[in-house]
C-alpha cells in the first residue's frame, strides 16, 4: 500500500482537529473533573518558541523533551516541529505522560503522525508514552517518587491539570515538600519537573496566577526559587480567554523557568491569544518581582508599575513597621451597608476604596 508523505501544515491541521474532537466530547465537568483545558494551538506554538528562545541549544544536540500532562500532544509536538525548523541536525527524543483513557488514545494517533513526518522528513525523533500519573509514577511509590528521574532533561513543557487536592491525598504525601495549606496538582506538576530538568535547563508552563502570592502556595514558591529562577512572565490582560472551545475562567500566566540563578525577569502583557507576537516585554529586576520572606511575586507589566515599585522599596518604612496590618477581601461593603460610616470613630477601622486613590494619595 502507498502511504501518502504528510507535510508539516498537514500535520499541525491533523493534530488541532483531533484536538478539538476529543475535547468536543467532553463536557464542562468532566474537563473540571480531569482537570484538563485545551491549550489552542497559537498558544502552544508562542510556548514553544519562547522555551526554545530562552533554552541552549546545539544544532547536533540529543534533546530529552519532557511533557508531563500531554493530554492530545500538542504542546510536545509544538517544540519538536519548531526545535527540528531551527535545528535540523539535532535528535529529539519526547517522553509524555498521559493516564485519562480518551486524551491517550488521541495521543497515540498524533505522536505516530509526528513519527510518520519525521521519518519522511529524515528527522531523528522518538517518543515515550507513559501511561501512568505523572506525580507518582508507580502504584504505592511515594517515598521520593519526585526524584525518580532527576536532572533528566533539557526542555519541559506543560499546560498541568488545574485541580484542587486534599491534603491526604497520594499525590499530596508524595510532594509534601511543597504542600501549605489546600494544594493544588498544578503545582505539583511545576516542581516534579523542575527537579527533573538538568542543571541551567529551562521549562514553560501556562498555570493559574494563584501561585503568585497565595498563602497556600508559599512551600511551592520557595522550593522553586531554590532550584532556579523564574526568566518569563507572560500575562493575559482578560481573564476570560477563550482557550480553544472551552472558557478558562482564571487568570493564567505563561511561566518560563531556569534551573540557574537569573537577575532579570521579562514580563509581557497580553491584549489575547491572538496578538501574542505583537506584545512588548519589559526587564525588571528580580528583586522588585520576588518580594519578601514570603517570595511573594508582583506582576509589573509597564514603567509606570516599575516605577511605583522603585519608589515603594525606597521607602524607610513598611505597614509593620509601623504596627500597621492591612487586609484585602475581609469584608464586602455592599453587603454590609448597615455597618458602613461616613465619620470615621476612634472603634472603627477605616475601608479604602479605589474610588479615593489619586496620584499618589489618599483624597
Amino acid at each position: 500500500m502507498l502511504r501518502m508523505r504528510i507535510d508539516i501544515e498537514s500535520l499541525k491541521l491533523k493534530i488541532s482537529e483531533s484536538t478539538e474532537v476529543f475535547f468536543q466530547h467532553l463536557s464542562r465537568e468532566e474537563q473540571k473533573k480531569i482537570g484538563q483545558f485545551t491549550t489552542p494551538m497559537p498558544v502552544a506554538e508562542y510556548m514553544a518558541e519562547r522555551l526554545i528562545d530562552d533554552a541552549n541549544i546545539l544544532n547536533n544536540q540529543t534533546i530529552k523533551l519532557l511533557d508531563p500532562g500531554a493530554g492530545t500532544g500538542v504542546l510536545g509536538l509544538a517544540v519538536v516541529e519548531k526545535l527540528f525548523s531551527m535545528y535540523p541536525s539535532c535528535k529529539i527524543e519526547l517522553v509524555a505522560y498521559e493516564n485519562e483513557p480518551i486524551a491517550l488514545r488521541v495521543l497515540k494517533s498524533n505522536l505516530s503522525l509526528a513519527m510518520s513526518w519525521s521519518a519522511d522528513s529524515g528527522l531523528n525523533f522518538s517518543y515515550e508514552i507513559r501511561e501512568r500519573n505523572y506525580i507518582l509514577e508507580e502504584d504505592g511509590l511515594l517515598q521520593d517518587s519526585a526524584f525518580s528521574f532527576e536532572s533528566n532533561y533539557d526542555l519541559v513543557i506543560a499546560n498541568p491539570p488545574y485541580k484542587k487536592l486534599s491534603k491526604d491525598s497520594l499525590e499530596a504525601d508524595a510532594m509534601s515538600f511543597v504542600v501549605h495549606g489546600a494544594p493544588n496538582l498544578y503545582g505539583f506538576f511545576w516542581a516534579k519537573a523542575a527537579i527533573e530538568l538538568r542543571p541551567n535547563a529551562t521549562s514553560v508552563f501556562i498555570v493559574p496566577r494563584s501561585w503568585m502570592s497565595g498563602a497556600y502556595f508559599e512551600r511551592l514558591r520557595a522550593f522553586m526559587f531554590s532550584q532556579g529562577s523564574v526568566v518569563e512572565l507572560h500575562a493575559f490582560d482578560n481573564r476570560n480567554n477563550v482557550f480553544g472551545s472551552t472558557k478558562v475562567l482564571q487568570e493564567l500566566v505563561i511561566v518560563v523557568f531556569q534551573k540557574k540563578r537569573v537577575d532579570s525577569v521579562k514580563i509581557w502583557s497580553h491584549d489575547d491569544i491572538t496578538t501574542l507576537e505583537q506584545s512588548q516585554s519589559i526587564v525588571v529586576p528580580r528583586d522588585l518581582v520576588v518580594v519578601g520572606e514570603e517570595q511573594r511575586v508582583y506582576l509589573i507589566t509597564n514603567a509606570t508599575q516599575l516605577a511605583l515599585a522603585k519608589w515603594a522599596v525606597a521607602l524607610p518604612s513598611t505597614f509593620l513597621d509601623s504596627g500597621l496590618k492591612m487586609k484585602t477581601g475581609l469584608t464586602v461593603c455592599f453587603r454590609n451597608r448597615d455597618l458602613v460610616e461616613m465619620n470615621l470613630l476612634i472603634t472603627m477601622c477605616p475601608s479604602f476604596m479605589p474610588t479615593i486613590l489619586t496620584v499618589m494619595r489618599l483624597d
